[in-house]
């Protein structure tokens, strides 16, 4: 990894992306460069950082469970007919 690499990974540090925070960086397979992340639900997770950037990984995936418990509760008929 270049010097100029090193600098604008050390610059990552801390930065938020969704739920995550960047706490370190590591070689992985492929020349890929993996982020240890904390998530806000306490969560350590190890991250590619393209995916990262893009967008593509916002959580831990407690995100995805809220979201799904979520819909569970809107769409089910109880909550249907009360909104009607």
């Amino acid at each position: 990894m270049s010097q100029a690499c090193k600098i604008y990974l050390e610059n990552l540090v801390g930065t938020k992306f969704g739920r995550l925070t960047v706490v370190a960086f590591e070689q992985g397979a492929n020349s890929q460069i993996i982020a240890a992340c904390n998530c806000e639900c306490g969560t350590p997770r190890k991250v590619n950082l393209a995916h990262l950037k893009k967008g593509h990984t916002k959580s831990c995936g407690c995100l995805a469970r809220e979201v799904r418990a979520l819909n569970k509760i809107t769409n089910c008929y109880f909550f249907k007919k009360a909104k009607n």
